[in-house]
């Protein structure tokens, strides 16, 4: 669970501003992670605590993500196409609190995520993304 405290920590471990007011909402129903908006003034980062049930060996976990990521990154061209982006880490680093690890990304401005499908097109767009992301990844 965040904390007011925990926030701060991982607000400057990520390298938000520590002068600005912090606030932090849950995002999403989180049915595997735990995630965040954490906000310092006009800086912010997703936070997302693993899920250690189902992610025995997170460390693992943060090691695959980034070599994703510094793939797509090889290929930011194919996204820009398709005016697309993808998650991208606020550092390669994961940050240990009371057993749990926690990692963070830069925030995707104007985004938002889709527990359930409202209607035709949200599934279709969101199949679209990620059959998008799964291609980039075709040759990892």
């Amino acid at each position: 669970m965040m904390t007011i405290e925990l926030a701060r920590q991982m607000a400057a471990f990520f390298g938000l501003s520590g002068t600005a007011p912090l606030r932090f909402d849950r995002l999403g129903s989180g049915h595997i992670h735990h995630t965040y908006l954490v906000k310092a003034g006009e800086e912010s980062r997703i936070i997302q605590r693993v899920n250690k049930k189902v992610f025995a060996e997170p460390q693992q976990l943060q090691k695959n993500l980034v070599r994703i990521e510094h793939h797509c990154k090889k290929k930011e061209a194919y996204f820009q196409e398709r005016d697309m982006t993808y998650l991208q880490l606020a550092g390669g680093e994961y940050f240990e609190s009371e057993g749990y690890l926690w990692r963070a990304f830069h925030e995707v401005k104007h985004s938002y995520a889709v527990d359930v499908p409202q209607n035709e097109n949200q599934a279709f767009e969101g199949a679209k993304g990620f059959a998008c992301f799964a291609k980039a990844l075709a040759d990892l």
